[in-house]
């Protein structure tokens, strides 16, 4: 019985030996997971021999479309057409490919079609062999040294020591220098990656139809939560992570973004931040650019062009630039000492902190903090409440008018009451503490 396939000879004219062998050796490797039907490779002379026991093969095999593997995620295959087009690679290519399966023998030849008009893959059945419920392919033309170049893209084939790799949920990490760049689906090769420094095995990811590209973005996304888990099983690994994170050349970790940072590990974060200020210094803040890093010297603060990955990481200990900005506008450049202030500026300060505490008396249990009067790296801020410390800083220009002078004592011992600017707590406080203000004032206290 003869098959006609309705395939052109020239169908993907790229596809050669390894084509064809990775094809037939991840269809034995999905039989082996989904029937359980032990997968059994070996090589002689220049013979490969891909057998799986306890499966054979119907003729709707040689259909496309074919597949008994959809919506398996275990599975390498996918599209059901492995089976044709690598034979078709093989044949091609002038390698003889025969199959045995149950009581037939499957041989695969290019043949002229009358009904198609055109050269196209034809299978050859024979039966009446003695039945077997075995399936074993053979291909001929591969010598010994082709075969052991090949092997080695088979992580399953026992080209992978254990203490070589991390298993994660995701996949492998890959540590020994052999697999640098290199990237495998469920344990086959499918292409090199000179951006990375380490392997990976991803147990579920897509690949495009050909089996041999990535999605850029989900590779690298898929890489960084492998690292992500690696790190949590063996903390021992934090060495190459930083090695990686701060390497410019090597992008293992490049769709490390703000997004995928949360989910690095609180130890990881620590040891990576920790080692970024032992470099760099406690005021040291990550930047992507050399211009983020001249704003923050303005700031007092030293900014300092990292690789993203550091970068992203360091941000979930110390914020991101914009917050240091933010925070140090707010803080106090220099604190000035009663004797440094004006005659005039020691008056109205006097003034206002005695209509504050005059008015208290119709404020049971509070009290005003410690207030300091300073400049500020932001010109336009004109006092802050600092509860950590308990006191209020006030802008020395300020105490140019005494009554901005009041104005800010109250709103800041509002907040120190409770409630942020806007709330309606700090709105309540306020409104209190001026009833209070004028009460006082009314009956003649604290108008001095």
């Amino acid at each position: 019985m003869k098959l006609e396939l309705s395939i052109k000879t020239d169908y993907l004219p790229e596809w050669g030996t390894w084509h064809g062998i990775r094809e037939l050796v991840q269809n034995g490797r999905d039989a082996e997971i989904q029937f359980d039907a032990p997968l059994k490779i070996t090589h002689q002379g220049q013979t490969l021999r891909i057998e799986n026991d306890s499966v054979t093969l119907p003729h709707e095999a040689l259909l496309f479309g074919h597949t008994t593997k959809t919506d398996r995620g275990d599975l390498a295959g996918r599209w059901g057409e492995g089976l044709k087009l690598g034979v078709l690679a093989l044949v091609r290519g002038g390698q003889p490919v025969t199959i045995h399966s149950g009581n037939e023998v499957w041989k695969p030849t290019i043949a002229r079609s009358e009904k198609f008009n055109a050269d196209v893959l034809v299978f050859e059945i024979q039966g009446g062999r003695k039945p077997r419920n075995r399936v074993r392919v053979e291909v001929g033309g591969v010598t010994e040294a082709k075969w052991r170049e090949l092997r080695e893209r088979f992580l399953f084939l026992g080209t992978l020591k254990e203490d070589e790799a991390v298993s994660t949920t995701l996949g492998r990490l890959l540590l020994n220098t052999r697999f640098r760049g290199k990237l495998y689906a469920k344990g086959i090769w499918v292409c090199h990656d000179t951006e990375n420094f380490y392997g990976y095995d991803f147990s579920s990811i897509e690949l495009d139809r050909d089996r041999g590209m990535l999605q850029s973005f989900d590779q690298k996304w898929q890489q960084a939560m492998i690292w992500k888990e690696a790190l949590a099983r063996r903390p021992d690994l934090f060495d190459l992570l930083w090695a990686v994170a701060t390497s410019q050349e090597h992008k293992d970790l490049s769709r490390l973004d703000s997004y995928a940072a949360a989910f690095v590990d609180e130890d990881s974060v620590s040891k990576v931040t920790a080692a970024f200020k032992a470099q760099f210094g406690e005021n040291a803040i990550p930047v992507a650019t050399t211009s983020e890093s001249l704003e923050l010297e303005h700031f007092g603060l030293r900014g300092v062009v990292v690789p993203d990955v550091q970068r992203v990481i360091v941000e979930r200990r110390t914020g991101i630039a914009e917050e240091a900005k933010r925070d140090r506008a707010k803080s106090p450049v220099r604190v000035y000492s009663a004797e440094e202030l004006t005659v005039e500026e020691r008056r109205d300060l006097g003034w206002a902190t005695a209509c504050i505490d005059a008015s208290l008396l119709y404020l049971p249990g509070t009290e005003l903090p410690d207030v300091s009067v300073v400049d500020f790296v932001k010109m336009d801020l004109l006092a802050r409440y600092e509860s950590k410390e308990r006191r209020i800083s006030i802008a020395r220009h300020v105490l140019a008018d005494r009554y901005t002078t009041l104005a800010m004592l109250v709103h800041e011992l509002a907040h120190h009451l409770g409630g942020t600017d806007g709330s309606s707590d700090h709105a309540s406080n306020q409104e209190r503490i001026w009833k209070a203000v004028v009460r006082r004032m009314a009956e003649g206290g604290g108008s001095r």
